[in-house]
């Protein structure tokens, strides 16, 4: 699963979800992955769920970026992924690489992001 994490990093996550099966298995995936980093790796993640009736697919954002639509019921594995890797990189921007040590380069880094 890779080393541990900073404690300490902020991530603001909104999901927009509608009002059907598939945004309920959503809700359900994130939050169970959320808790799962939180626990993992001491980051906070602010989780913000929006509902909006006209939505058929939900969507993510992580810290304003780019939204992810999800069309089908997402893995948890997945999702975790996705969010470790966010969590790192978020580091990486801090000027810290993983475990707590100042990077001067990204190399080794990246390296230990690989499953």
């Amino acid at each position: 699963m890779g080393p541990p994490l900073l404690s300490g990093v902020a991530m603001r996550l909104l999901l927009i979800v509608g009002d059907n099966e598939l945004s309920e298995i959503v809700v359900e995936s994130v939050s169970h992955a959320v808790k799962t980093i939180e626990l993992s790796s001491g980051a906070k993640i602010r989780l913000e769920i929006m509902r909006d009736n006209e939505v058929v697919y939900p969507t993510i954002k992580i810290n304003g970026l780019s939204p992810i639509v999800i069309t089908k019921p997402p893995n948890i594995v997945e999702i975790v992924k996705i969010l470790r890797a966010h969590v790192e990189i978020s580091e990486l921007l801090r000027g810290k690489g993983p475990g707590g040590v100042r990077s001067h380069g990204v190399s080794g880094s990246l390296a230990e992001m690989s499953p």
